[in-house]
């Protein structure tokens, strides 16, 4: 299901994704799955998951953009604030960390009892590096205000 959702979006008329987008959720989804937990990248590689956090914190921002994009009209657009682009890409991001971290946690009540292996610890670091990679794009997406 997770897989199908970008390609089912190729279909739709109006798609505000473009094709570096929805391959850039594979490879987070490839780096997750596949490489962290089949792989376990996660155990072997201490830096892995903070570094799909920032990761992750880069994509959503990206996915931001291209919400930015399809919802606010090209005219309006040179009426929008450059604080209100980055607080937008940035609470996307901040969002869906906190969202991953309330996924992260559940599973570890409910399934695996591994996603949080370093407890508190490791929630505070994988939502500063979501965070640091949503105030990258942040920014960017401020100073590229007129090009968006």
């Amino acid at each position: 299901m997770v897989s199908a959702l970008p390609i089912s979006l190729l279909f739709v008329k109006n798609n505000p994704f473009n094709i570096p987008t929805i391959i850039g959720y594979y490879v987070f989804v490839f780096c997750t799955t596949f490489l962290g937990s089949i792989a376990n990248f996660y155990v072997d590689f201490k830096w892995w998951d903070s570094s799909l956090h920032f990761y992750k914190g880069i994509f959503v921002g990206f996915v931001g953009i291209a919400l930015y994009k399809l919802y606010i009209p090209q005219k309006a657009r040179k009426d929008v604030s450059r604080w209100v682009i980055f607080l937008f890409v940035l609470s996307l991001s901040v969002i869906a960390t906190v969202f991953w971290e309330i996924y992260e946690f559940a599973g570890d009540l409910t399934f695996t009892h591994t996603m949080q292996r370093g407890g508190n610890k490791d929630t505070m670091y994988d939502i500063i590096f979501g965070f640091t990679g949503g105030i990258i794009i942040s920014l960017y997406s401020s100073v590229q205000k007129l090009k968006l």
